[in-house]
């Protein structure tokens, strides 16, 4: 059975949330799917229970300017590290990567040759509204995904 991995920052309420939990839910009945989130396992929406939910424990501390900053960058290493450590586990046949937080990290794996599979990256907003660093990410490395969403 063909492996499917989902990778987004966390299963809390939202509309990228709620899309990932219904494909996740409707590929279960023929694929392996599992869940991987930057933050914990709570879901706000119903997932199967053929569907495997993981959490890498990430989280951004906001007590003041610098722990906040220094949680962030933490946070992004362990997520940068704990996606590539899961892909290599985990060995899935598709990764399928919500947000920016995710999708960026996933193709700069996909570059490196650290997702030797498909990769499909599925974004969610407006790129008109992105500080200029995504905007320039998205327009110059998103083509090194193996589809766009």
């Amino acid at each position: 059975m063909k492996k499917i991995l989902f990778v987004i920052p966390s299963l809390v309420g939202g509309g990228a949330e709620r899309v990932m939990a219904t494909l996740a839910n409707g590929l279960s009945s023929k694929y392996d799917v599992e869940i991987l989130t930057l933050t914990n396992t709570d879901s706000f929406y119903q997932l199967n229970s053929n569907v495997k939910v993981s959490g890498l424990g990430c989280s951004v501390v906001k007590k003041n300017a610098l722990t906040k900053l220094a949680t962030k960058i933490g946070s992004a290493f362990k997520g940068f590290t704990g996606i590539r450590k899961a892909i290599k586990e985990k060995k899935p046949d598709v990764v399928i990567g919500f947000l920016e937080s995710v999708s960026e990290p996933l193709i700069l794996l996909k570059m490196f040759g650290k997702v030797k599979c498909k990769l499909i990256v599925s974004e969610r907003c407006d790129p008109n509204e992105r500080n200029a660093f995504h905007r320039w990410f998205e327009k110059n490395l998103f083509a090194k995904a193996d589809t766009i969403v």
